[in-house]
């Protein structure tokens, strides 16, 4: 099975868990991102899928919410590498549903590198500038 973690909205995560192609389990969560760890490892159990038993992540690297894309991306990158499991970033500008999302995945293809970088859909405002600063 492959996890399938999106989050593009800063309120909004979807988990889903694929077979192949074939879309298994999915449920959407309205949670701020300091819960989406929480709820991938609540929702895991709750769908009876250990973690050490996942094929590969897949994860909806944006555009989106800097915050949500950036923790969303965080967690598949964490799960990918402590897991020793492939990890496919994707990316969805139309903010499709992820049931439609996944339709269109080809896992045969080999994920490139070990880890995937967010897509934000503007540039971040996560510090002050340097002129701000004195």
């Amino acid at each position: 099975m492959y996890l399938v973690i999106a989050s593009q909205d800063i309120s909004n995560l979807t988990l889903a868990l694929l077979d192949g192609g074939d879309l298994v389990q999915s449920e959407d969560f309205f949670v701020p991102p300091e819960k989406h760890l929480v709820s991938i490892d609540e929702t895991l159990h709750k769908w009876k899928m250990p973690i050490n038993t996942l094929k590969g992540v897949i994860v909806v690297t944006g555009p989106g919410s800097f915050t949500a894309s950036r923790v969303s991306v965080t967690l598949a990158n964490s799960i990918a590498m402590t897991q020793d499991i492939p990890i496919w970033g994707i990316t969805n500008p139309q903010n499709i549903s992820v049931k439609d999302l996944v339709g269109s995945l080809d896992l045969s293809k080999t994920p490139q590198g070990t880890f995937v970088l967010p897509d934000y859909n503007k540039e971040p405002h996560i510090t002050l500038s340097k002129k701000t600063w004195g």
